[in-house]
């Protein structure tokens, strides 16, 4: 149940990405939420939850955005699954710490992007990529802490964990009856 959670929400983000953010552009970039929400997802709920919300936000990413199917899915869920292991090893309430994480996540997820986007034959000005993936860095470190702390505050695996025991409680009550 939760995973059905994480999947209406990466769809929610891809809305919100594809409308509402485009008017959020900074010198050429955009928070990129699906990141950061995937991002959220691996440091707090560790490398499986990452790499699959990862997976389902990146396909989704590419049926809007892909030039090439795949790319944003694998992008997203190494990413993901990176941050997933840092599960345990960070502070991850420390704000400071946290946008360190998304930095990384960004230069993770950003590099190795235009690494296979350039290695699959497409033109990639360097230079261009070079300051694209510093403002990059830069914004979605900014404001992924503020997403990583409204993700915090949802705490889904406990909260569909306990309607799940409530649920089971009732129908134990109902059918003692």
């Amino acid at each position: 149940m939760a995973y059905v959670v994480i999947a209406v929400i990466m769809v929610a983000a891809l809305i919100t990405d594809a409308t509402f953010l485009t008017h959020l552009i900074v010198a050429g970039v955009k928070p990129d939420l699906p990141l950061l929400l995937v991002t959220s997802f691996g440091l707090l709920y560790g490398p499986r939850t990452g790499f699959l919300s990862g997976l389902l936000g990146g396909l989704l990413q590419d049926l809007l955005y892909g030039r090439v199917v795949g790319l944003f899915a694998l992008t997203k869920a190494v990413t993901g699954y990176l941050a997933g292991l840092a599960t345990g090893k960070v502070y991850r309430e420390n704000p400071l710490v946290v946008a360190a994480a998304f930095v990384a996540a960004a230069l993770i997820h950003d590099g190795l992007f235009y690494l296979i986007f350039w290695n699959s034959g497409h033109q990639v000005f360097t230079l261009g990529v070079a300051g694209l993936l510093g403002v990059s860095m830069l914004y979605n470190g900014m404001t992924g802490p503020f997403i990583h702390r409204w993700v915090y505050s949802w705490n889904i695996f406990e909260r569909t964990k306990r309607l799940f025991d409530r649920n089971r409680r009732r129908q134990a009550g109902v059918a003692g009856l």
